[in-house]
């Protein structure tokens, strides 16, 4: 599979951010599928502060939390989807695109947006400074607005409007924001890879 993606990993590298399309995807559409009917069945918490402290307004349901370090929560679910998207075909495909012999599942959230829902620019390692790269699985297609936009690297802002099943791979120290949705409802499975799986760098001693 990997030799599938080697222009998408120097796309990634020169551009800081890849989207897949769901017909060139590293999740088959029975595990997109499944992923969707397992996170809308989260529940939800109301969010106007992003773990970088970013302004946003939005809908979350919380898979992993990384508060001091990591934690699963809703287990019944998030075991499940934790299952599908760090099976050994998809962690062989994290460490190939950023040239990692290991890496860890730190975050991992189901962002929900609605007509006026956003989220605000912000930098990742913000959040963590171990972050390396956010996985953005696109589950709702049905939507207008909502364009992923990625800043930095010397070169100009990357306007990414992710559909249906498609994976957005984004490097965690490009300030980055989700405009404003103008209709519909965007549903997105987001999740942080790093090589340090104990206490969140961000927290001081």
């Amino acid at each position: 599979m990997l030799l599938n993606y080697y222009k998408e990993r120097e796309s990634y590298i020169n551009d800081g951010t890849i989207m897949l399309n769901q017909h060139n995807n590293i999740f088959t559409q029975t595990e997109l599928q499944n992923l969707e009917k397992l996170a809308d069945q989260l529940p939800f918490e109301h969010v106007e502060i992003g773990d970088a402290d970013e302004p946003n307004y939005l809908e979350v349901g919380r898979l992993i939390t990384d508060i001091d370090k990591p934690k699963i929560v809703n287990q019944t679910i998030s075991k499940q989807v934790i299952g599908i998207v760090s099976s050994k075909e998809k962690m062989e495909f994290y460490k190939f695109l950023l040239d990692k012999p290991e890496l860890h599942i730190r975050r991992m959230q189901y962002n929900v947006m609605a007509e006026n829902c956003f989220v605000g620019l912000h930098l990742d390692t913000d959040s963590n400074p171990d972050y390396l790269v956010a996985c953005v699985v696109q589950l709702g297609g049905n939507f207008i607005g909502g364009d992923y936009v990625v800043y930095g690297g010397g070169i100009p802002p990357r306007s990414l409007s992710p559909t249906k099943f498609s994976v957005i791979f984004s490097n965690c120290k490009y300030e980055h924001e989700v405009t404003k949705v103008k209709s519909g409802m965007r549903k997105s499975l987001v999740f942080f890879l790093s090589t340090n799986n104990g206490k969140n760098s961000r927290i001081r001693e």
